[in-house]
């Protein structure tokens, strides 16, 4: 496992210990894998499971191990953005520097919420492949050619599987 999603993992891990809960809302909670393939400097590749909690305003985002162990913890409010991981608590200055941070490029939880509630959404600097409802292909058009596949196992009102 690269060290990314290690220290991810680590920081989310902190702010869940060190900060107040998440935010108590009802939904939308959507629950499903990342795999992320990262081509430089070294070609590498990474799947990770997912639950993204509430809305672009104000939610979660935990990331675990595909195993189920913790590896981080991002939490967003309209005054306070907070990424727990590997013991350590640290606020943000915005959600993309998180996903610059993890995978070299700018995402954030928004722009996630944006595809997985709009059928139509479209991100600048990305090319979005849809395989129904349940699968995502992201591919940043600039370097680094990240890739992001998303299979979506919970939406907001289904009963999971």
């Amino acid at each position: 496992m690269s060290r990314r999603v290690v220290a991810l993992g680590l920081g989310l891990l902190i702010v869940g210990c060190a900060t107040p809960q998440r935010p108590h809302i009802a939904e939308p909670v959507w629950r499903g894998r990342l795999s992320i393939q990262h081509p430089e400097p070294e070609p590498r590749s990474e799947t990770v499971q997912f639950e993204l909690g509430g809305n672009a305003t104000q939610g979660w985002l935990s990331i675990q191990s595909p195993f189920g162990q913790s590896l981080a913890e991002l939490s967003w409010s309209p005054q306070t953005m907070i990424l727990s991981q590997g013991g350590r608590v640290q606020s943000l200055h915005n959600l993309e520097s998180w996903g610059q941070r993890w995978l070299g490029v700018p995402v954030s939880p928004h722009m996630l919420f944006n595809l997985l509630q709009d059928s139509q959404a479209t991100l600048p600097s990305w090319e979005i492949e849809r395989r129904g409802v349940q699968q995502l292909r992201l591919t940043h058009r600039q370097s680094p050619k990240v890739q992001i596949r998303i299979w979506v196992d919970e939406r907001p009102g289904q009963t999971p599987s």
